[in-house]
């Protein structure tokens, strides 16, 4: 389940055996749909997140077999979400 808490959007992916925790940036999602941040709420920011999840949570995937993020979490940021 994805939740918005400040500046991301908050959510797990299960890696290694576990679950690893993943936050991704609003601003990579409003780059994503071309959206200003007055535009957007938690609710839209959660309906991107959704169109966009598969391609997220394989994203967070890939960092997290790279090491990125193992402690604190993977970020997911505008660089590596819109290149």
């Amino acid at each position: 389940m994805a939740v918005v808490r400040g500046d991301f959007v908050h959510f797990h992916i299960r890696h290694a055996g576990g679950l690893q925790k993943c936050h991704i940036s609003q601003a990579a999602l409003l780059v994503r749909e071309r959206l200003e941040r007055q535009d957007s709420s938690p609710e839209i920011l959660l309906e991107i997140f959704e169109r966009h999840r598969p391609e997220i949570e394989r994203l967070a995937h890939e960092m997290a077999s790279r090491g990125m993020g193992i402690r604190r979490g993977i970020i997911i940021t505008t660089v590596q979400f819109n290149s």
